[in-house]
């Protein structure tokens, strides 16, 4: 089945649906448009990203319904079902509840190539997000027009599904204990000593492992999501009369400005003397905070490290480090069922799990306040954060319940 991946694009509307009081009958592509009209004007990649996920959603429903041919086809949205959400969702997933669809391929709106959006399965926290756009999509139309009363759906058919899966339960199990980052700081360590000692000081495999070091340092530092280190330039760090800090670029384009530890200034500082640069970075270096191991594009000289090439470093940086803890190279203090456990969390790691290990450990630890550990992450109040990242002291729990059951079972 060939079909449209995005419609052709449109400039936002002088007024959505209240630039329309007198249609007698509203469609998909209209109501789409005054709910993306309101993120167009804030961010083009949060609106392009919801325009992707709209249209992704559209192009299942016309082929989970063929028979709804013609103007039919003008309502696929406004009249899905619940049944539609669950059966999209496990398309998403890649599981054979929703039929075989890898076979659906989609022309971007430029015509180059084409796309095949249900051919891999997405993993959980992608989903997640999928229905979470969905879900403010059909919240928006569930709220009637000031000027023709009138509301474009009169139900959320994905808010049952989306609050069926546990978000919280998904943040937690992206967070690992502080020894799984230690052990990836001493597995860079340890291959940047081995290639020392191999005489390969001045190796690409060196220079990659530098690098390393740096993204390393930069994840866990600043919380940030990938395309936020990716926007990073050298003159984004500056020293001021109360330490060094930070300017970063977060979604909607907000800037926004944050203290830098210490360690993660030595961490910078390492990496430029590494490149042959002075140790620290003044007003005018605006070269990219993360270079490339080969500068190979000639027409744009100095082109960042791609989110991309982030996410694959950072994949490949925490297997190694699985590996190393299972053949007890890292961790060997610690017993073999908790090294096990690590290792399998390790494997599953992304750059995001180190904004969620972070946060969760500076929190439950009760090494910064919520407050902070907000403002660290970039969300509009501290009641996202809490419940995302703030969960009961276990240990506390665990002592709390052998104390009342002590003397049971022939224990005291």
């Amino acid at each position: 089945m060939n079909d449209t991946w995005l419609p052709a694009p449109v400039p936002p509307s002088a007024g959505g649906l209240s630039a329309h009081p007198n249609l007698l009958e509203l469609d998909d592509d209209l109501a789409l448009r005054h709910w993306l009209d309101i993120y167009a004007v804030r961010s083009q990649a949060t609106w392009r990203s919801y325009r992707n996920e709209a249209e992704r959603f559209r192009l299942f429903l016309r082929h989970n319904h063929p028979e709804r041919t013609g103007d039919g086809q003008r309502w696929l949205l406004r009249d899905a079902s619940e049944l539609d959400v669950l059966l999209y969702e496990s398309a998403l997933a890649g599981t054979p509840m929703a039929g075989v669809l890898p076979g659906l391929v989609c022309t971007p709106v430029d015509g180059k190539g084409a796309r095949r959006p249900f051919s891999q399965p997405l993993q959980r926290s992608s989903i997640n997000q999928a229905l979470s756009i969905l879900n403010a999509m059909y919240e928006h139309w569930r709220v009637p027009d000031n000027h023709t009363k009138r509301a474009y759906v009169l139900s959320n058919p994905v808010s049952r599904v989306r609050r069926s899966t546990s978000r919280s339960r998904e943040q937690v199990s992206r967070s690992v204990p502080q020894e799984a980052i230690q052990a990836m700081g001493r597995a860079i360590d340890t291959a940047m000593g081995q290639l020392i000692d191999a005489g390969e000081a001045d190796g690409l495999a060196l220079a990659r492992q530098h690098r390393r070091r740096w993204i390393f340092a930069l994840f866990f530092g600043l919380w940030g999501r990938r395309q936020e280190i990716c926007n990073l330039r050298m003159n984004s760090f500056q020293r001021t009369h109360s330490g060094w800090q930070v300017l970063l670029v977060r979604k909607g384009r907000k800037e926004q400005t944050l203290p830098v530890a210490d360690w993660v200034v030595d961490a910078l500082a390492f990496y430029r003397s590494a490149l042959g640069l002075p140790p620290l970075p003044d007003k005018t270096d605006a070269s990219p905070a993360i270079r490339p191991l080969r500068d190979n594009n000639r027409k744009h000289p100095g082109l960042a490290l791609s989110a991309e090439t982030l996410y694959q470093e950072v994949k490949r940086l925490a297997m190694e480090t699985a590996d190393a803890i299972d053949l007890g190279a890292l961790l060997a203090e610690l017993d073999p069922h908790t090294r096990s456990l690590i290792a399998s969390q390790l494997r599953d790691f992304s750059p995001h799990w180190f904004r969620h290990s972070g946060a969760t450990l500076a929190i439950n630890a009760g090494l910064m306040t919520m407050e902070n550990a907000s403002k660290m992450l970039g969300h509009s109040n501290t009641s996202i954060t809490a419940s995302m990242y703030y969960h009961e002291d276990r240990e506390k729990l665990r002592a709390g319940l052998d104390q009342m059951g002590a003397g049971l079972f022939g224990r005291k």
